[in-house]
This record gives C-alpha cells, structure tokens and sequence, in this order.
C-alpha cells in the first residue's frame, strides 16, 4: 500500500511538473497575445503655415498610425484617441475614425478587428494653420487603454541626412513660413511680389515696409554648445541683427526672424570644429 502510494505520488508531482513547465514555456505567450501595439510618426516636425492645399501640397503633414497586433489570436475593437491642439485643421481621415472639435481636435478610432500577427495603417494630415503665428505650433498626442504607444528610440541624428521625423505619444509641430509659396502660379514667390510688384517710384520707407521675411531656424551642435557656452544663443543673435542692420543700411526689402534655436545630437569629428572656431575667434584670424 504504502508502495502503490509513492508510486502515485510520484506519477502525480512528474505530471504536476511538466504542468508548470508547459505554463511557463507559453505563459509569455498568452499574456502578450493580446497587447497591441500603436505608433505615431510623421515624416517632419514642422508644416508650412499657408494651408493652401487644394492648390499646393506643402502645407500638408501627412500623420501615419500604424497598429500591430503581435499576438497569435485576433483582438476586437481596438481603440485609441488622437488629441490635436485648437486652430489645427485635419483631413482624408480613415473611417476607423470619427473627429470632434470642440474645444479642440478629437480622433476617437476603432479597429474592429485586427487579426493575429497582422498590422493596420490609419493615417490623416494636417493643414498649416493660417490662425497661428509663424514661430509658433501645435500638439498631436494619442493615448490608448487597448494598447501600447511607441516611443522613439535614441538615434543619433546628422546634419548630413537632415532627418526631421517625428514619432511618439506626444509631438509637437512647429509652423514655418513657406518662401516660396506662390497661389498665383506666375513663378514669382509671394513674398518677392511683395517687393518687386510696386511702382519704381515707391519710396523706400513704402517698400521696406513690405519686406520679405524669411524665418532662420539655428541648430547646433554638442561641441559649439560646450566650446561657446551662453554665448551661443548671443551670437546667434548678433548675426540676426547685423544681417538686418545691412539689409537696412542697403535699402534691401527682406529680414530674417529667428524662430528657434536647437541642439541636435550631431557628432563631428572634430571636437572643436573649425566653423565653431571662425564664429568663436574675436580677430578672425582664423579664416585667413
């Protein structure tokens, strides 16, 4: 008796521990079958603040949301929220989704079904909004209780490839200018016909008054800002405005708008680069 009991218990604890062992082996499994995940990107942090269009696509930032479904079984109604800051415009939203705005923008959208291993793009675009100021932006965030939202990875960005993408939960578009906008379609930039399309006998004062601005975004690096220190953003400014005194003093109908000043994780291979030295050196000595 006492035998045929071991004999069990034995066949029982061997049958408890291929058991556990089947758990743990798929546990991961089935935990992280149902968990999706939802990315938010766009190709730029900025948009062009004309919101022309119909016309001209450059006001156009195309937002790009894309879920995944990991898992080995399908997950039903999947829904996640995309929050957009007042005076923002959307468009050529997919079905999935429904917008509201107000007080502000709200994409409220449901995928009914996205199968196992499977992944579905939603996308939308913004128009520049032409009731913000240059210089200024607006938010897009998105939130979900159904899934996971990316977020980006550290990636060293370069001046050479002039990468400007964006990706996360929260983003934030900054609103530029367009130089060379042109709704008329004659080749000649609005803002130049803001000069050139007057009488030769305008005075000065009349065409300076319609000058052409253009808006100068500053990036630097790592190694200016530990060679210049606060002295940066000062000489940065300082070439902003002897820039306008000269245009000024020349009768030159144009002035440049400093609207952001940014450091990018860019490793130069030198670590005092010469163009730090030049604006860094008082005597100019080195560009002789």
């Amino acid at each position: 008796m006492n035998a045929t009991n071991t004999q069990r218990s034995k066949l029982i604890m061997r049958a408890q521990r291929v058991l556990l062992a089947v758990a743990l082996l798929f546990s991961p499994i089935l935990v992280f079958s149902q968990v999706a995940t939802i990315d938010l990107s766009a190709e730029r942090d900025f948009v062009y603040q004309d919101g022309v269009y119909t016309e001209i696509g450059e006001s156009i930032l195309p937002f790009v949301i894309t879920t995944h479904n990991p898992g080995t079984t399908t997950i039903n109604d999947l829904e996640f929220t995309v929050l957009l800051s007042a005076n923002t415009g959307v468009g050529n939203v997919d079905s999935q989704c429904v917008v509201s705005e107000e007080p502000v923008i709200v994409l409220t959208c449901t995928i009914d079904e996205l199968k196992a291993n499977r992944t579905k793009i939603i996308d939308f675009f913004v128009d520049g909004p032409n009731s913000l100021g240059v210089g200024e932006g607006f938010a897009v965030s998105i939130s979900s209780s159904d899934a996971t939202i990316l977020e980006p990875d550290t990636v060293e960005a370069t001046l050479a490839d002039g990468d400007r993408r964006i990706r996360g939960s929260n983003l934030f578009v900054r609103l530029i200018r367009n130089i060379d906008l042109d709704i008329n379609q004659n080749t000649v930039p609005d803002l130049d016909e803001a000069i050139i399309n007057l009488p030769a006998s305008t005075p000065v004062d009349e065409l300076l008054a319609r000058e052409a601005v253009i808006d100068v975004l500053f990036i630097y690096t790592p190694a200016a800002s530990q060679y210049l220190g606060q002295k940066l953003e000062a000489r940065a400014n300082a070439i902003i405005s002897i820039a306008n005194q000269t245009f000024r003093e020349n009768d030159i109908a144009i002035k440049f708008n400093k609207v952001g000043f940014e450091e990018i994780p860019y490793t130069a291979t030198d670590a005092v680069p010469d163009y730090v030295r030049c604006v860094a050196c008082e005597d100019r000595s080195c560009l002789r």
